[in-house]
């Protein structure tokens, strides 16, 4: 009977053992599985982190073009805009220097027409004088200076 006892006892260990064992081997695969499962399921999740952070790095160069395109622009705009101020200042200076050119013509024209009457004035005297002798001018005249003043 002992001896019967000590293979019930094995026996039993060996039943109950083997299935720990089995159910342990079961455990084992079943975690290793799900282990693999969820290192598959990680790796498809850093390959889509992969994706998004390309993308994020393409938009932020994007953005960084965009950004450089509109500083690009806006110092076009105020380039554009220095230069229309420098022709504004070079019509401005002209502008001056035509209203100056036109005081000096209307002063120039003044003197020609004052020169004119002037000459017409001594041509006058002088269809005047040669219609005169020289004595009746003279005699005219109550001063010698003032016959040589009208001569003038």
């Amino acid at each position: 009977m002992k001896k019967s006892k000590i293979l019930l006892v094995a026996l039993s260990i060996a039943l109950f053992g083997g299935a720990a064992y089995i159910h342990a081997q079961s455990l084992s695969e079943a975690a290793q599985s799900h282990r693999e499962k969820l290192l598959a399921e990680l790796r498809e999740l850093e390959q889509a982190m992969e994706s998004v952070q390309s993308l994020i790095d393409n938009k932020r160069g994007e953005a960084a073009s965009l950004e450089r395109d509109i500083a690009i622009f806006d110092a076009q705009i105020k380039k554009a805009k220095l230069e229309i101020r420098a022709i504004d200042l070079t019509i401005q200076t002209l502008q001056g220097k035509i209203s100056s050119k036109e005081e000096t013509i209307d002063e120039i024209v003044a003197k020609v027409d004052r020169e004119k009457l002037s000459l017409a004035e001594s041509l006058r005297k002088l269809w005047e004088l040669d219609d005169v002798s020289i004595f009746e001018a003279m005699l005219s005249h109550e001063r010698i200076s003032d016959y040589f003043g009208d001569i003038e």
